[in-house]
């Protein structure tokens, strides 16, 4: 799967991230660990990183044995425009995806454009289109299939890379 937004997968990426989240799910119910991202680096970028979405992506993440950094996108620079470029470069040296959580849109594209890691937006993206994936799953709650598809996101983007 490309690194596509939700919004614009084709049906095939869309019906591969289905998939890939239906497969999850089943490993979850018969109590198989999985570690299909263990020794990926992911950072996760949000200038308020002990809200609900950042663990909520940390636990998706860490379940499937990725490792999580928490960086506030002020402190690492990205917000002051004369470092923002050198620093979107060495991210990318750093981690295999960045998560990026409440980041103004000409950074976020700053980022997908110049880091050469995916980056993902998943908070926005599973927001606008949970009720269409919602229709799709079947899950106990909004926190598990947002934890499922963050997951499938993850394993579609990180599993080549």
């Amino acid at each position: 799967m490309s690194t596509a937004l939700l919004s614009s997968m084709t049906d095939s990426e869309y019906a591969a991230l289905l998939s890939s989240a239906r497969a999850l799910q089943q490993a979850a119910s018969h109590g198989h660990a999985r570690v299909l991202l263990r020794g990926k680096n992911i950072g996760l970028l949000s200038e308020t990183p002990d809200d609900g979405a950042a663990t909520l992506f940390i636990s998706a993440a860490q379940e499937l044995g990725a490792q999580v950094a928490l960086i506030r996108p002020g402190h690492a620079g990205l917000l002051q425009s004369a470092a923002a470029l050198s620093t979107t470069r060495m991210l990318g040296r750093l981690y295999d995806a960045l998560e990026c959580q409440g980041l103004p849109g000409a950074l976020l594209e700053q980022l997908r454009q110049h880091s050469g890691v995916p980056v993902l937006d998943s908070q926005a993206e599973l927001q606008d289109n949970a009720s269409t994936l919602a229709g799709d799953l079947h899950t106990s709650g909004s926190d598990e299939l947002e934890k499922l598809l963050i997951q499938a996101l993850l394993v579609g983007v990180l599993s080549g890379a």
